[in-house]
């Protein structure tokens, strides 16, 4: 491929700088498989980004080829859908030896994967999102079957990678610890909430019992035994009504519905598995939010909270201090003492309607999809042609 010419590309207060002035178009290989699960945090990222992306804004620079995803995902007339789809039951083996067949086929520029894994024999360009450093950190709240594939696998896509799109500061220095030699090329890229002043909500649980709302899959890192046993700690030192709700699918783990019901907190704590309308009407009328994870790559949940005014009570670890700062409370995601008492502070007071929306502002402001898609397309792009 003949040299590249750049120029400065979208928000330069994004961090992005670069576009093509003038000639061929980027093609841009995506694992899109994500988007087949919508409602998970890395679902939500790639539909955020490559909704943005198919923009006409980008249409002179990316053309997007989505890999994996489902007939039913469309995104403008710039993009398409290889002919061999992904299917349910193909191995994590065969997508290493199908995606790239695929991207040589398709003639792309350079392969993107927004979910920790490359094709390790592609011969294209590559870059990766890391969303955390789990399977280093905590690989016993992972599936044991695969924790030790997932580590090794992550580590040679980190390596293979022309670029790591890292979605917090705390992700970049921990890979950075782990990978050696990968410092150079990580780019600190924000994630931001799926939620904006379009959202359609519903207030009418504004007359209901305060609550506290997690959100979440019900898995290990997400810390939910030590979130009911706080629950219920805090019940025994307040008079006043009160309520959990804890919004999520179930994932693996703990059973938390019999979990909630062992320690006779039932008639205080509800499981929902809402769609986004409902969990937009959640997060609107919620007290606050409480985000009590043993490690978080990015929390995305804090950040939606904060996108409507709402205070966050949350662990002081993984990407969260770096992310909510003085917009809430912290505590020890192992002090049960300690997580109950934080909640009962935040639930004793109020925040003015001014003061939340003030919050919400530079919230929006700090993290934007726009500003997100711009970063990463110049990811994309520089990483095509620096190998040009």
């Amino acid at each position: 491929m003949p040299p590249l010419k750049l120029e400065q590309f979208g928000d330069t207060d994004s961090g992005a700088s670069f576009r093509l002035a003038k000639g061929k178009v980027i093609r841009v290989g995506v694992d899109a498989r994500p988007l087949r699960y919508p409602r998970t945090g890395i679902g939500r990222y790639l539909h955020q980004l490559v909704d943005v992306l198919s923009t006409p804004k980008y249409s002179d620079s990316l053309q997007l080829v989505l890999y994996g995803a489902d007939q039913s995902c469309h995104f403008g007339n710039e993009h398409r859908f290889s002919n061999q789809l992904f299917r349910a039951g193909v191995s994590r083996v065969s997508n290493q030896l199908l995606f790239p067949v695929w991207a040589a086929m398709d003639n792309i520029d350079v392969f993107w994967s927004p979910r920790h894994h490359l094709p390790l024999a592609c011969m294209k360009p590559c870059v990766v999102t890391a969303h955390d450093t789990i399977s280093w950190d905590f690989p016993e709240t992972m599936a044991s079957r695969g924790s030790r594939s997932e580590r090794r696998l992550y580590s040679l896509s980190l390596r293979k990678a022309k670029k790591i799109i890292a979605v917090s500061q705390h992700t970049r220095s921990r890979i950075a610890e782990i990978v050696p030699n990968t410092d150079e090329k990580i780019e600190v890229i924000y994630n931001a909430s799926s939620f904006d002043d379009s959202t359609r909500y519903d207030l009418a649980e504004t007359e209901r019992t305060p609550y506290a709302l997690f959100v979440g899959t019900f898995e290990p890192r997400k810390n939910i035994p030590s979130l009911l046993r706080a629950w219920r700690t805090l019940l025994g030192s307040t008079k006043v009504p009160i309520k959990l709700i804890l919004a999520g699918t179930p994932g693996w783990g703990p059973d938390v519905p019999e979990l909630i019901k062992e320690l006779g907190i039932s008639a205080s704590v509800e499981t929902r598995s809402p769609t986004d309308e409902e969990l937009a009407s959640l997060y609107a009328n919620c007290h606050f939010v409480v985000v009590p994870s043993l490690n978080e790559g990015f929390g995305l949940p804090a950040v939606e909270a904060m996108g409507f005014g709402k205070r966050v009570a949350y662990a002081n670890c993984g990407a969260l201090p770096e992310l909510v700062g003085a917009s809430g409370e912290s505590f020890e995601p192992d002090n049960i003492e300690q997580i109950a008492k934080t909640m009962g502070s935040l639930f004793s007071t109020n925040i003015s309607e001014q003061t939340a929306q003030d919050l919400a502002q530079r919230t929006r402001n700090s993290f934007s999809w726009q500003r997100s898609a711009d970063s990463t397309a110049a990811c994309l792009i520089q990483a095509a042609c620096d190998d040009a």
